[in-house]
């Protein structure tokens, strides 16, 4: 089920394709919508400001 989500499709989708029950579906659906929310809210790896190659440092 997770599978098809990450592909992009719908609840309604899974339901017809599967034959689930809906408040199956939608329950995962909750759980997966809020697992892309956490990683979404992640802190972004920064760059070093010393890996900048500078006009400086490239005349030494």
């Amino acid at each position: 089920m997770f599978a098809s989500f990450r592909a992009g499709r719908s609840p309604k989708e899974v339901i017809e394709f599967f034959n689930y029950p809906k408040s199956t579906v939608y329950d995962q659906w909750k759980a997966w919508n809020s697992f892309k929310k956490i990683d979404a809210h992640r802190k972004k790896r920064s760059r070093s400001l010393g890996a900048t190659r500078t006009d400086e440092f490239v005349a030494e």
